[in-house]
């Protein structure tokens, strides 16, 4: 099952999805830092998430944002009766919203700054390292580790506590076998790439009037889309790295 959860940022992140050459992928910096070297170009940070009970204070993941969970109570479905376990959540600075426990995932490591300030633990160097040359893995085992700390004072004083352990597979994620439809995605996907890539080193050459290029740059994308067809993980590609609300 999925755990490993990528998703940009317009805060400094060590994690960056960068050009490299001709193409783009994932570069790893020494300090949290921006990236602007390019459209697709920009800082990214990991989630991964566990299955774990959700508790007052964690901060949760439901597939699309990210938050953290406030106080537990229980809702009443007025039609059929149902008590459903629910957070408040606060969201983008705000605490006046919910949600239901049963679609929340529990993000145990990160590279988010904030998260890792409000006591999530950090993903390691050595995760960090092997996921920037293993891009397409998803998922991966995470042991949590139980240990105690004698204070030397007697049995009362023996502190207690725990961490995560991500364990790193010893060979490259094996990739799904393609069928049809998988190959028509990926070759979709490469195609809009490909395009986005062509139109930034026109903008790079040209030197018109900003809008008028920019309108023509937005044209010719919408144009391919519509070529092509438009799909959910076309949608989330230029959600991810293009302002369309605008559009």
């Amino acid at each position: 099952m999925k755990n490993i959860h990528i998703i940009s940022t317009d805060k400094p992140s060590r994690l960056h999805y960068s050009k490299i050459q001709n193409s783009y992928g994932y570069i790893l910096k020494q300090i949290p830092s921006t990236c602007n070297d390019g459209l697709l170009s920009g800082q990214r940070n990991i989630y991964i998430t566990s299955d774990e009970e959700i508790k007052e204070g964690d901060w949760g993941f439901d597939g699309l944002h990210i938050f953290k969970c406030l106080k537990p109570f229980i809702a009443n479905e007025t039609t059929s009766g149902k008590n459903i376990p629910c957070f408040y959540i606060e969201l983008d600075g705000k605490s006046n919203t919910f949600h239901e426990t049963s679609y929340i995932k529990k993000i145990i490591l990160t590279t988010d700054q904030e998260l890792i300030k409000d006591g999530v633990q950090a993903i390691d160097d050595e995760f960090l390292e092997w996921f920037v040359k293993n891009p397409s893995c998803e998922s991966v085992e995470v042991e949590k580790v139980e240990f105690e700390v004698d204070m030397g004072l007697g049995d009362s004083c023996i502190e207690y506590g725990n961490y995560y352990k991500i364990i790193i597979p010893k060979e490259e994620p094996k990739q799904e076998k393609d069928d049809s439809y998988i190959k028509e995605q990926k070759e979709r996907r490469r195609k809009l790439f490909n395009l986005i890539y062509e139109l930034e080193e026109k903008k790079l050459q040209e030197e018109p009037k900003q809008e008028t290029l920019e309108d023509e740059l937005w044209g010719s994308v919408f144009a391919k889309i519509k070529q092509y067809g438009l799909n959910n993980e076309v949608l989330t590609i230029l959600k991810q790295n293009f302002n369309i609300s605008k559009r």
